[in-house]
């Protein structure tokens, strides 16, 4: 079914309007969504969310234009529509062999004769009528206070939710309040989980059998794309809903939010107790300074398992890519499992680094275990069987992750260096491609290109790893020493998590201001030294609290909430000015000339 231009701008403006807080709409809508939807979106108190999202792009300082007030000038609507009201579009399936949805609208009235009156209806009185919305014709038809709509062509479709008796509203019961509560969500009921699964695995069907006749390289795409099949097929059995829902608080704290209900007696949904927090911060013991990304999670026994069979299992799945058999592959899984059955969390962060050192310095992370030492015996010992498996063997990746391995000891403490060499030469050819690849590793990771990583223990149950270098290990062990030192003693960190769920058991901070400070750190290092000369920088961002992330498995479902605080908003408008800016001062072609012959001076542009 091709969506008309007009049914496309509407669901355009519903999704736009994902904003407010504010008590629980009068009508539910779930009450008049059949209960065989595959899905749908509802924007909730139509007029506050708008006022919202306006008062949003003001504080962006970007110019939001009402979508309330287009949405009705669009269909000419003056009277009837519920401002107070949730607003829907549902999906349904149109009944045919190949999955074809069908788009129906649901629109809060106050007076449905009144509200279509507007819109020159063929026949007011009838059940479904035709009405005129801009240029298009739709069909319209009641139940109870929404106006249900969709295209001319769907009439039959509309005429089968208008006639069903049973709504989605008791499948949904467990996420009403919880809906009620965001300005604006989208779910996938368990319907539509079905046919995306469905479709989806046709679609990669159909792919590999247009990559059959590819020859070798199509051969290591199927190998590629054959992980996902068992990938679908686990959301299918195991995923019964899916919502994903939108806040914007009073005081322009954005909060993006998602619910995964599990299928009951699954095995997620087994997996899916309440799980406890971290004891402290998740980010005590990591150094502090700027950062791009950090975050922690804790790894129940059951889950660390799961997690290695599943990364062990996508890598025999890929024989071409490498070249595990049945047999390297159950060598290779007893020592992971081993390992991981101590592990409790995790915690890892990825700094922006000081101007002179390479990319990845300040890439680090602590595991909270059982044992350090044991740990760090099972660790050498799972690296020894990956390298010798997939290092040696007869797929693409043979030899790039040959790994070194030996023990060594940093100012009288034991610990474990490992050494990957790229084979550049390979990449980038014999010649002048070679050295050159040869010179961004380095960059990258440190003199001779090579990816070192160091692992210690800084206490009886902590092990740090590090890559790069050995003076980043010995930081970071001292950071473990003094958390009151560490990245979780952070002040922007702490006004991300005043706006976070207490005690989440998965946690993650990005910081915006890092992330530009890195990609300024690249630019240096990687640009071409002839541009280099003309100097032009992109902006720093200004310094905000980062955008944080906190994931929750309770009772039976998955539960994740993403925080743009305030400032980070405000801080993103007046930085795309600035950067437009920058653009418009700055849009003079480049003078070739100069660019052929560095040797001239060249101006300075800021």
């Amino acid at each position: 079914m091709t969506t008309r231009p007009t049914m496309v701008a509407a669901g355009a403006m519903i999704l736009a309007t994902l904003a407010l807080v504010g008590p629980a709409p009068a009508a539910n809508v779930l009450e008049v969504i059949p209960a065989d939807a595959l899905g749908f979106v509802t924007v909730n108190r139509l007029a506050d969310a708008d006022a919202k999202l306006v008062s949003l792009g003001e504080r962006m300082k970007l110019p939001i234009p009402s979508a309330l007030t287009a949405m009705k000038t669009m269909a000419g609507i003056k009277e009837g529509l519920d401002e107070k009201g949730t607003m829907a579009w549902a999906l349904f399936s149109a009944g045919e062999e190949e999955f074809e949805p069908v788009m129906i609208g649901f629109v809060p009235v106050t007076d449905y004769q009144a509200f279509i009156a507007q819109l020159k209806p063929e026949k007011a009185s009838a059940k479904i009528t035709t009405v005129e919305v801009g240029r298009e014709t739709l069909v319209v038809g009641q139940a109870g206070d929404f106006a249900v709509m969709a295209e001319a062509s769907e009439r039959r479709v509309l005429k089968r939710v208008l006639k069903s008796t049973k709504n989605i509203a008791g499948q949904l019961a467990p996420m009403q309040v919880w809906l009620d509560e965001n300005d604006g969500s989208l779910v996938v009921t368990r319907q539509g989980i079905e046919a995306i699964a469905t479709a989806a695995r046709k679609g990669l069907k159909d792919a590999k059998e247009a990559m059959g006749a590819m020859g070798d390289e199509g051969q290591m795409a199927i190998a590629g794309l054959s992980m996902y099949d068992g990938l679908f097929d686990a959301m299918e059995a195991e995923v019964d809903t899916f919502a994903a829902g939108a806040r914007l608080d009073d005081q322009g704290n954005t909060h993006l939010l998602s619910r995964t209900r599990f299928v009951a007696g699954g095995q997620a949904a087994k997996m899916a107790g309440d799980f406890k927090g971290f004891e402290g911060h998740p980010l005590a013991g990591l150094p502090s300074g700027p950062f791009v990304f950090a975050g922690a999670g804790v790894m129940p026994e059951g889950m660390a398992e799961a997690v290695m069979k599943m990364s062990i299992g996508m890598m025999k799945a890929m024989p071409q890519l490498y070249g595990l058999d049945e047999e390297q592959a159950e060598k290779l899984l007893r020592p992971s499992i081993e390992m991981m059955k101590s592990m409790h969390s995790m915690s890892m962060r990825m700094g922006v680094g000081k101007e002179n050192a390479s990319l990845y310095s300040e890439m680090n992370g602590i595991m909270r275990v059982d044992d350090a030492a044991s740990f760090m015996a099972d660790y050498a010992k799972y690296m020894k069987a990956f390298s010798s498996a997939v290092g040696s063997g007869e797929g693409a990746m043979k030899g790039l992750f040959k790994i070194k391995s030996k023990e060594i000891e940093i100012d009288g403490r034991p610990a474990l260096q490992f050494e990957m060499a790229i084979p550049t030469a390979g990449m980038g050819g014999t010649g002048p491609g070679a050295v050159e690849m040869e010179k961004m590793m380095a960059k990258m990771f440190g003199p001779g290109g090579k990816i070192m990583v160091y692992i210690a223990a800084a206490d009886e149950h902590t092990v740090v790893f590090v890559y790069t270098s050995r003076d980043e290990l010995r930081r970071c062990i001292e950071a473990v020493r003094n958390p009151q030192g560490s990245l979780s003693a952070d002040p922007g960190v702490a006004k991300t998590d005043a706006l976070l769920p207490e005690n989440a058991p998965w946690v993650g901070y990005w910081s915006p201001g890092g992330t530009v400070a890195f990609v300024q750190r690249m630019m240096g290092m990687f640009v071409p030294e002839v541009e280099k000369d003309f100097k032009i920088k992109i902006p720093d961002f200004p310094e905000t609290p980062p955008v944080g992330f906190a994931a929750n498995l309770t009772s039976g479902e998955l539960q994740t909430d993403l925080v743009v605080p305030a400032a980070v908003l405000q801080a993103t408008g007046k930085y795309i000015a600035e950067v437009q800016m920058m653009i418009q001062m700055n849009s003079q072609p480049l003078d070739l000339d100069r660019l052929l012959h560095p040797e001239a001076e060249v101006p300075e542009v800021n």
